[in-house]
């Protein structure tokens, strides 16, 4: 089967789809599928892609199947590129969709334009993988405007669909009620976008009294930073901590400060109100071997995001892939996903004090609780690895 995606970016461009992408592509061609990836003409002089080999040490030239040419992203460009590759004949053409990274205020109605464009000249089967597609209705004119747009576009796409992929239940039955014809949608959920590195025990020990004292109890916080991820719940959280005796720090890992500077400044304004800013260390950038390294100090992951746990949460997968204990909300509209966290505590949406209360419970227990959370990682690598993901795209592809 040859399977090729297009998608905007990819690592070590800083972007949850292109590195979703990026392992998808990886582990199908483990399992011997010819996967391709078309991106942004931008990255061609990218020298630090992540090499990947082969089961067996298979004899892959480095990014041979990376296709960084597509100048713009508009139907007849992107045809005129792909045809220019030779033997390029695919069985399905992929498309990794987020709207904004195709267009200005989640608008990108060239999307089902290149869809109809690639169908007719290649006669292939068309695939979209929907990560997100529409925005919420608000109660302003520009919401009511971006919610109406973005599910007509979203419908327009689904008319040159012959399968829709998406990340939870909940965009499943979304995307079902949008499209205009009987259509096949499938649920498959993310895996971690940070794959576990090994370090030996004592260099972890060194690395951690670099950066916390002996006896700290560590919060971990791991996703860029916006509104419906409540980072304050996480800060009020560091205070009841502290209130109640524990050598409490926060851990910000990753880009959460250059993710949204103003928001940030806004967080750090309130631990300083809240008399905790010293306690809170943020990493600033990080490569996905260090963020895995970076990740395993970490004693309890908080994970305050409004909507509660998901199949789609990448930032999610990550720690429990580490082995992390959990605090999270449950999940939206039931748990049609059949998803849970087997070692951590999931409090009602919306419950801020339940939130705190569960986070500093388990930060005073998070001796036992970190030894207990490697079902945490088995229950990831049973169900959410990318060779499992792999596996249900190839079967959604061969239905």
């Amino acid at each position: 089967m040859k399977i090729s995606f297009l998608v905007r970016w990819l690592p070590p461009k800083i972007d949850g789809v292109g590195d979703y992408t990026w392992n998808l592509a990886c582990a199908l061609r483990d399992y011997d599928i010819d996967a391709r990836v078309f991106t942004s003409e931008e990255q061609q002089g990218s020298k630090d892609l992540p090499p990947h080999q082969c089961i067996g040490g298979g004899g892959l030239l480095k990014n041979e199947w990376i296709f960084p040419v597509i100048k713009q992203w508009e139907a007849q460009a992107i045809v005129k590129v792909l045809k220019s590759v030779t033997g390029q004949a695919p069985d399905w053409l992929c498309f990794q969709f987020v709207p904004q990274l195709y267009g200005r205020w989640c608008i990108a109605w060239q999307v089902p334009d290149i869809l109809a464009a690639l169908k007719k000249e290649f006669r292939c089967n068309i695939a979209v993988a929907f990560h997100e597609f529409i925005s919420n209705w608000g109660i302003g004119p520009k919401d009511v405007f971006l919610a109406s747009a973005t599910r007509l576009q979203t419908k327009r796409m689904l008319s040159e669909t012959d399968l829709a992929i998406t990340t939870c239940v909940r965009y499943k039955d979304t995307l079902q009620h949008l499209s205009s014809h009987p259509l096949s949608v499938v649920t498959i959920p993310v895996g971690s976008n940070i794959e576990p590195v090994f370090i030996a025990p004592e260099e972890l020990v060194m690395l951690r009294r670099q950066i916390f004292p002996d006896g700290a109890r560590v919060f971990g916080l791991f996703s860029r930073l916006c509104p419906a991820r409540n980072f304050s719940f996480a800060v009020k959280a560091l205070q009841r901590a502290r209130q109640q005796g524990l050598d409490a720090w926060l851990y910000l890992i990753g880009r959460v400060e250059s993710s949204n500077p103003k928001l940030f400044k806004e967080l750090m304004q309130l631990a300083d109100k809240l008399k905790v800013k010293s306690r809170i260390v943020a990493s600033g950038e990080l490569s996905s071997k260090d963020m895995s390294i970076h990740l395993r100090l970490v004693d309890v992951f908080i994970f305050p995001q409004v909507d509660g746990i998901s199949t789609r949460n990448t930032a999610l997968m990550a720690a429990m892939a580490h082995g992390l204990p959990v605090v999270s909300f449950k999940p939206q509209n039931g748990n049609f996903d059949n998803f849970y966290i087997p070692c951590g505590i999931l409090v009602d949406r919306g419950d801020e004090e339940g939130f705190i209360q569960a986070a500093v419970e388990c930060l005073k227990n998070s001796d036992n609780l970190l030894k207990a959370a490697f079902v945490n990682s088995d229950y990831y690598y049973k169900n959410f690895s990318w060779p499992i993901i792999a596996k249900e795209y190839i079967k959604a592809l061969k239905a």
